[in-house]
């Protein structure tokens, strides 16, 4: 096991220690603006969520809610080496985008609260719309059967049941997940309403897409997910940072080759 996932593996045990429930993140969000640094980002408060905007120019603005649904206790376990098990909605993604600030991605990151009770979408409205980011919503993904877990890919989707997700910038993913061998699978159903969909929605101007970690036994206890895709996830953000200058052009396509 590397070094990096050693790192997520830490974190997820950590954060799914504290309480952050739907409506009541307000300890759990105290927590982050203590462990996430800000050597390179600043922190802007908000009453309801907050934002590390990166120091030096950056047009991707990264999507993570922090709250959960109560669940019975649970244990934190490794199954065989390849499979996480617990409470992980969503604190993986923080974990992620925890070791993304170690690494210094250039990447904005906005942490929204209630998006559980779909309360979330004037946050990300108050803190996107008019600045031309492309945003990423990084979240856990559904998975349909456990075998969308057990192969390891990340999910790109192109739509929820509420609007489609932004093609040119999903295609721009999926370029950089085929340059680098980044295991990906392409999802355009069986998928509800979420945060991202819900504000385009209302909002088309914002430009964004999904970057899905497969789970399975949603909404439980004994959530699964591959160490693989968390690998995965980690790869394709690094390698946003290798592609794309810090002064990222205004129109994605520009980087679609």
């Amino acid at each position: 096991m590397n070094k990096d996932i050693k790192f997520i593996i830490n974190k997820v045990k950590e954060y799914s220690k504290i309480s952050s429930l739907s409506g009541n993140e307000g300890k759990f969000l105290e927590y982050l603006k203590s462990d996430f640094p800000t050597d390179n980002h600043l922190l802007e408060e908000h009453p309801d969520c907050l934002f590390y905007k990166y120091k030096k120019p950056s047009g991707w603005l990264i999507l993570c809610h922090v709250d959960r649904i109560p669940v019975p206790k649970f244990k934190f376990e490794i199954i065989d080496r390849t499979l996480v098990k617990g409470q992980l909605d969503n604190v993986i993604s923080i974990a992620i985008l925890r070791l993304l600030v170690v690494e210094n991605i250039p990447v904005n990151i906005l942490f929204t609260t209630q998006e559980e009770t779909l309360k979330s979408c004037p946050q990300i409205v108050n803190i996107s719309y008019g600045k031309n980011y492309s945003v990423l919503e990084l979240d856990i993904d559904v998975a349909t059967s456990k075998d969308e877990v057990i192969e390891g890919s990340i999910s790109l989707r192109d739509r929820d049941n509420s609007a489609e997700f932004d093609k040119e910038l999903v295609a721009y993913m999926k370029k950089i997940c085929d340059r680098n061998n980044i295991r990906y699978i392409t999802k355009d159903g069986d998928w509800l309403v979420d945060e991202l969909g819900c504000t385009l929605a209302g909002v088309p101007s914002i430009k964004g897409c999904y970057v899905g970690v497969p789970i399975w036994e949603y909404h439980s206890n004994k959530e699964i997910v591959n160490i693989k895709c968390i690998e995965n996830a980690i790869k394709l953000f690094e390698c946003i940072k290798k592609e794309v200058p810090d002064n990222e052009c205004k129109n994605i396509k520009n980087f679609i080759s």
